[in-house]
């Protein structure tokens, strides 16, 4: 792990989390706005502007906590986290098949472009946060 983010240095996690939050949010918008303007989906309430940018930027930012956490206890948090992150991910797809049972407005296109976007916030969470593949 590089020496900035060592876990008691909250400041670094920090900053690397804020930078998570906003390549996050920019990814996400930028993907939402390239499937709405091409009409490759059709938008229901969870592929709005709104709900992106406050659900991504509040996943990420909880993430941060739980990295920031991780790194408290563990050794080679980077690792833990990897492991955490892959977990949540998982369970983030379950409201989102939620979604498609029960609003008469999400397509199955609709559906998968979210969980896509859950999927762009853990890579760039991942990548920002850990020194995995670096």
């Amino acid at each position: 792990m590089a020496s900035s983010a060592r876990p008691g240095n909250r400041t670094a996690v920090a900053m690397r989390g804020v930078m998570a939050i906003v390549i996050a949010v920019a990814a996400n918008s930028f993907l939402l706005s390239a499937l709405l303007l091409s009409g490759a989906v059709e938008p229901f309430e969870p592929l709005s502007y709104p709900s992106v940018v406050s659900l991504t930027a509040l996943g990420v930012g909880g993430a941060t906590v739980v990295y920031w956490l991780v790194a408290r206890w563990k050794e080679t948090p980077d690792s833990w986290f990897l492991g955490v992150a892959l977990v949540v991910l998982l369970i983030s797809f379950v409201p989102a098949i939620g979604w498609f049972r029960t609003d008469p407005a999400a397509s199955l296109d609709g559906v998968v472009v979210l969980m896509s976007m859950h999927v762009v916030a853990a890579v760039v969470t991942i990548a920002v946060l850990t020194d995995l593949g670096r």
